[in-house]
């Protein structure tokens, strides 16, 4: 394991950014259906029955399958949509197929926050999240503008989960007041309950 701690979070951003991007299709594949596959197995998943989840962007674990399964098992699904880029600010939006998602903000497909319908946290049972590096603790390092750190403010975060490949789990990251945890992280090999 390296020594990541001594790093602050703009180099951690850009070293895992960089290696995250190096990865090949068949990687991602395989390791997205596995972590996929695991958070559909745990009971906090299986009994929601409204979730949000991101809509992946580049080499993220891939989220397409599990949106797609959420909504065969007859869940609702939202995704998050910027709704005001300025304040850093999203709010989750109800998607019934993946198409939905038809919009395109900062690069990353969104439902349009003017036509979809917007569902409330207090409705939303389970929250899946990215990251770009995460630690042993639940804190998490995303592009840097807080959008999903002003999102998880107040929330229960046994019902909040991030998704990683393994080596996006390091040991400490320096965390700020205004950072939030996630309350379980699920890579291909592990379940981090927090």
């Amino acid at each position: 394991m390296k020594n990541w701690h001594c790093l602050n979070k703009k180099e951690l951003r850009k070293k895992f950014i960089s290696l995250r991007n190096g990865l090949d299709e068949v990687y991602v594949a395989q390791s997205s259906a596995e972590i996929s596959k695991r958070v559909q197995s745990l009971q906090v998943y299986q009994d929601a029955k409204t979730v949000m989840i991101y809509i992946s962007y580049r080499n993220e674990v891939s989220t397409v399958d599990l949106i797609k399964s959420a909504l065969s098992a007859g869940k609702r699904v939202c995704v998050p949509a910027v709704t005001n880029i300025d304040k850093a600010e999203m709010e989750a939006f109800e998607i019934s197929t993946i198409g939905d998602a038809d919009e395109t903000v900062l690069g990353i497909c969104q439902p349009n926050p003017k036509t979809a319908l917007k569902i409330s946290k207090a409705e939303i049972d389970l929250t899946i999240i990215p990251g770009i590096v995460f630690d042993e603790r639940g804190f998490r390092i995303g592009y840097g503008k807080g959008f999903f750190d002003r999102r998880l403010k107040g929330m229960n975060k046994s019902r909040v989960i991030g998704l990683a490949y393994d080596f996006q789990i390091i040991k400490e990251i320096l965390v700020d007041a205004c950072d939030e945890a996630v309350g379980g992280i699920v890579s291909q090999t592990r379940i981090l309950k927090l």
